[in-house]
């Protein structure tokens, strides 16, 4: 349910990301029901660095409802991808201190023979990228088109726009304004989601857009009620809160910018016996 973007111009550096709110049905990929959320953040500065976030909500849960400091933060997100790649889940966080990282999981698609595992984890290389972006919107012609734009809100403005005007043409704006309180069929879904994609928009990518803040203390404990409430939210219909991002299309970007999908340090982390890992679990368990 995102389009989260890193921007760097000179020495100034930002990450913009939307506040859409995505359930998605667990056997299709496709969304059931979406929403805008005002207060919903994905993205934050913690401790002086930013972090920018797309995929699986619970994820991004459990990393705020865990994080302590920054000396710490990068052995919690290498923890993090060691969590979804035991329980098959995918999520995408960028850290940005200076340097960009990208920390992934990706589960294999057994609809394909093409490499689609994506696992990424602190020891592999920064992107050394003055533009870098996460979640399904990437994907979108919009994106393509206004990727070299100076701000990193403009492309993320142009989805949203490109999402009204196709789902005014498909005539199901009403319908997507009423979803608040209620499912759509998975036929209504698709036409909804090709709608917009057909504009060059995204459908997992809506309401404002949203530039990194720093959080406090406080601001990070309202951000995880914000989530838990939403995955609650998703577990009451059989969904989860997520947007669905194509990895094979992720894969191929990676190897554009000469970067590998999947990190030598594959099954030699030791993290998933550690006491964090446990506590990580028992989350999940109950986010999903």
């Amino acid at each position: 349910m995102t389009t989260t973007i890193f921007k760097k111009n000179k020495k100034l550096a930002c990450i913009a990301s939307d506040s859409r709110v995505t359930l998605v049905d667990k056997e299709s990929n496709l969304p059931i029901r979406w929403f805008d959320d005002q207060e919903f953040l994905k993205t934050l500065t913690i401790d002086d660095v930013m972090y920018g976030f797309a995929g699986c909500n619970a994820m991004f849960k459990i990393f705020l409802a865990h994080y302590t400091c920054k000396e710490d933060s990068e052995i919690l997100l290498d923890t993090l991808v060691e969590l979804a790649h035991k329980n098959q889940v995918q999520f995408f966080i960028i850290r940005y201190d200076g340097q960009l990282k990208l920390f992934a999981y990706s589960p294999p698609n057994p609809s394909t023979t093409e490499n689609s595992e994506i696992f990424r984890v602190s020891t592999d290389p920064v992107i050394d990228k003055s533009t870098y972006a996460i979640g399904s919107g990437k994907f979108s012609k919009e994106f393509k088109r206004n990727q070299t734009n100076p701000s990193a809100q403009v492309p993320i403005r142009k989805i949203i726009s490109a999402n009204q005007l196709g789902l005014r043409k498909a005539g199901m704006l009403d319908l997507a304004r009423n979803l608040t309180s209620g499912d759509i069929t998975l036929d209504d879904s698709r036409q909804a989601y090709l709608a917009c994609f057909n504009k060059g928009g995204d459908l997992f990518t809506g309401g404002e857009v949203r530039m990194t803040q720093n959080a406090t203390r406080e601001m990070i404990q309202k951000q995880v009620a914000i989530l838990e409430r939403m995955d609650q939210q998703a577990k009451a219909v059989g969904a989860v809160c997520a947007s669905p991002v194509n990895a094979g299309l992720e894969i191929k970007q990676l190897a554009s910018i000469g970067q590998y999908a999947i990190s030598p340090e594959k099954g030699k982390l030791s993290v998933n016996h550690s006491a964090l890992f446990k506590d990580m679990q028992e989350a999940l368990n109950a986010s999903i």
